[in-house]
């Protein structure tokens, strides 16, 4: 007897859009067969009622008729289990989720919004064929109350939310790919045959369900960790002839998809575009396309452009209504109309970014600020405190922060260079030359090993020029905590180095003039705002520093409100570290035994701190006896973040005396640590690293005389980790990381009250990324807070993005 759920099947893909409602034969009996199988007389007479004629009806009114009758029978359905996806078999624990794409993945919403749902009372249901763009999903036929619940948990509550929930990419289906042909990291279809099926313990107490496919190329792994045996036996029988789509990776040898979406041969869903959208968990993909989709047809005629004409015209944009209806229900992935499509959402979403940074920026320079006197002669005070002489690209940043400081607005400046470059000796002129106009400086780190590392800086760089210096970290002792916090009160510390301890609310400054925060991203915004708000009549001036190069589309999208200070340039004697891609740890551990044997120190890093139950993975304590074995020559020593903080001085006191030799550690090394005679890095997992953050662990070595080596030890093969290998250039490891991995992830910004970059990609859409900044300027040049009743919807949408976080952006 055929089910409801078959019955659907044709009508979800005659409902995607009129042209497909046009192609699908039998579709007015095939509608009212549905209706029959459908619970309930009332649903089952409104779907009959709808389908009669509909064979006969224009393309338009057969299409919107379908939509409302394919809503009216989900409403009884409830987006089912597809692609053999349920709950997990067997009596072990539940399985941990397969790793999914770090595209960040929230909802870019629509143009203008109400600021609540909307819809009928509590219960009732509306049909999606009359939602609003405010109704809330939970009320919307077709979705149901469980898939509502969990669109919520990703941000997609109203119908707005999902008419602006855009794929993440596009599959073409009609394009078949053979299985040798294959790639990790590509989104492919295939067709083949089962050669292979069968449930199976993948270690841990986990079951896993795997097909293998082949096509006469090649044999491809299919992997469900989520499945009932049953359905996956009656989906792929050995024999039968399959297509499947989804995204291809890696597992040893041997190329494999995680829960493909999979349709016997003659009974593919598509074979055109498909859009692949975000993961939303508990939804199978198929589902979540289908609900998307039906909403996208029924709803997105309501869409209101807020965009001025002039911008739409001068920048060629598509209207947004359009956009939004394309990408949902592309024609073709053939030309250049589909990146028009996004191309428009993408400038919506980095334009109203740039608006948001550009009314905190003008607001700021509008503030009064502190003018420092004593910074005319910079020159000779750098000569006077330190024994190189700066590079150029030190210098320029140097004319840039003094312009600042003697300007009579507050700076808010970012100091942006690769590892080594100098970045440290900038902030401490600077420090010096507040302090000769004789205000104080508070130095923010993200660590104690930094802090203590700038400390020791500071004094002897600073301290010997009669600055006084002060170390306060949560370590700190209690009444040695509380005579420092009365130095400050009275002026009598000139320069205070410290971690979160910092912003603790008793915490007091005399006269406070530079804020200099290291690593910036590592503070939430509210934390960061706690030190500016020193003072009750000026802001102190604040100078961001990150070790992070960041390409220049990202500058300018993450940090629009702030001024850029770039140094690109290494000093002299600076050589690259050579930096080498092994399958196992054998040849780096040889490079240890001889740079050790020649006097110099060498840090091996991994990481985790203690061995996971989750993640297959060494760790630092785990492999300190072992290598304690393997090193048994030399002193081998310990440090991670769990110490307590007598303990991590004490290791890194010995080891910057080289009486350990080899430093066993996690990434509390990654930023600062300065150990001139250390040479070879070993990196364990380095696959478990990002690219930027592997980049500023190998920085740690290299610095004194000799020459730098670092090792990336992992089990997989990686073209991602073989940048490392081909450039030592931060800029370039840092373009390649933001491809790879994003904004959201280098910036950390759910620390730092930044949104997350939702839909642009910061390298390809880097002509869009000016084409915002440029908007954003010329309309803040013409309006500065965006009142002017012509921009009244731009206005609209900017609060109903941003209301939630322009008190905060300002804080950089």
């Amino acid at each position: 007897m055929e089910t409801l759920e078959a019955a659907l099947r044709p009508l979800r893909f005659a409902a995607k859009s009129p042209k497909n409602a046009s192609v699908v034969k039998g579709l007015e009996s095939t509608l009212k067969k549905a209706g029959r199988l459908a619970p309930g007389p009332a649903i089952s007479s409104a779907v009959v009622a709808l389908a009669s004629g509909l064979d006969a009806a224009s393309p338009g009114e057969r299409h919107r008729r379908l939509v409302e009758a394919l809503g009216l029978l989900e409403s009884s359905v409830d987006a089912p289990p597809a692609d053999g996806e349920a709950r997990p078999e067997g009596p072990g624990p539940k399985p941990a989720p397969m790793e999914r794409p770090r595209t960040r993945s929230r909802s870019l919403r629509a143009a203008v919004a109400p600021a609540a749902p909307e819809g009928p009372p509590p219960g009732s249901r509306t049909p999606m064929a009359r939602a609003r763009l405010g109704t809330a999903l939970e009320q919307v036929v077709g979705v149901g109350p469980k898939t509502a619940e969990k669109l919520a948990k990703k941000g997609l509550r109203t119908v707005q939310d999902l008419l602006f929930f855009v794929p993440k990419a596009y599959e073409d289906r009609g394009t078949m790919r053979p299985i040798a042909s294959l790639a990790p990291g590509e989104r492919a279809t295939v067709e083949g045959e089962v050669l292979l099926g069968q449930s199976r313990m993948a270690g841990r107490g986990r079951r896993i369900y795997e097909v293998v496919l082949g096509d006469g190329t090649g044999r491809l792994n299919l992997r469900f960790f989520r499945f009932r045996r049953q359905m996956m036996e009656e989906k792929f029988p050995v024999g039968a002839r399959v297509r499947v789509s989804g995204k291809v990776s890696r597992f040893g040898a041997q190329c494999q998809m995680v829960h493909p979406e999979s349709d016997p041969l003659g009974g593919g869903e598509d074979d055109g575009p498909v859009p692949v959208y975000p993961d939303v968990e508990g939804v199978p993909a198929r589902s979540l396309r289908s609900i998307v989709q039906r909403v996208a047809a029924a709803c997105g005629q309501q869409i209101q452009d807020p965009m001025p004409d002039e911008i739409l015209q001068r920048r060629s944009l598509v209207p947004l209504d359009e956009a939004v209806a394309r990408v949902h229900h592309p024609d073709s992935l053939e030309n250049d109309g589909l990146e028009r499509m996004r191309s428009r959402l993408v400038f919506d979403e980095l334009l109203y970014f740039q608006l948001a940074l550009g009314i905190q920026r003008t607001r700021r320079e509008a503030e009064p600020g502190l003018v420092h006197a004593a910074v005319s002669a910079w020159e000779l005070r750098a000569k006077e405190l330190f024994p190189f002489q700066f590079t150029e690209a030190q210098t320029r940043a140097c004319t840039q922060i003094v312009e600042d400081l003697a300007a009579p607005r507050p700076m808010n400046r970012l100091l942006l260079g690769d590892v080594g470059s100098g970045k440290t000796a900038v902030a401490m002129l600077a420090a010096a030359l507040v302090r000769d106009g004789g205000r104080q400086v508070a130095i923010l780190a993200p660590t104690e090993v930094l802090a203590e590392q700038h400390a020791r800086n500071a004094r002897r760089d600073l301290e010997a020029n009669g600055l006084r210096i002060a170390l306060l970290t949560g370590s700190t002792p209690r009444k040695s905590r509380q005579a420092l916090l009365r130095w400050m009160k009275t002026g009598h510390v000139d320069v205070v180095i410290g971690t979160h301890a910092l912003l603790e609310p008793d915490v007091d400054f005399k006269d406070l003039g530079l804020v200099v925060i290291d690593e910036q991203h590592r503070f939430g915004v509210e934390q960061r705002s706690r030190l500016r708000r020193q003072r009750d009549d000026v802001q102190p001036d604040v100078l961001v520093m990150t070790a992070t190069p960041i390409p220049r589309t990202l500058a300018l999208t993450a940090y629009g409100d702030l001024q850029v200070s770039v140094i690109d340039e290494l000093p002299p004697g600076r050589t690259p570290i050579a930096t080498r891609l092994l399958s196992n740890g054998e040849a780096a551990y040889a490079r240890i035994d001889e740079e050790v044997e020649a006097g110099r120190q060498a840090y091996i890093v991994f990481p985790l701190v203690e061995t996971s139950e989750k993640l297959e993975l060494r760790a630092a304590t785990e492999a300190f006896d072992e290598l304690r074995a393997r090193f048994p020559r030399f002193e081998v020593g310990l440090l991670h973040g769990r110490l307590s903080s007598e303990a991590k001085n004490d290791v890194m006191t010995r080891f910057g005396k080289n009486e350990i030799q080899v430093l066993v550690c996690t990434t509390v090394v990654e930023v600062g640590v300065d150990v001139p005679n250390a040479t070879v890095m070993a990196i364990e997992d380095a696959h478990r690293f990002g690219l930027s953050q592997l980049h500023q662990l190998r920085g740690r070595v290299g610095r004194g005389q000799h020459s730098g080596h670092c090792f990336l030890i992992t089990s997989e093969a990686s073209e991602r980790l073989e940048v490392l290998e081909q450039t030592s250039s931060g800029f370039e490891v840092a373009e390649r990381d933001l491809q790879i991995r994003g904004p959201g992830e280098m910036l950390g910004v759910r620390q730092s009250g930044l949104p997350d970059i939702v839909l642009a990609d910061l390298v390809r859409d880097a002509h869009v990324v000016e084409w915002a900044r440029e908007e954003a300027d010329a309309l803040l040049a013409q309006d500065a807070r965006v009142l002017g009743p012509d921009l009244l919807p731009l206005r609209t949408e900017l609060l109903r993005r941003f209301s939630h976080r322009l008190s905060l952006a300002e804080v950089g």
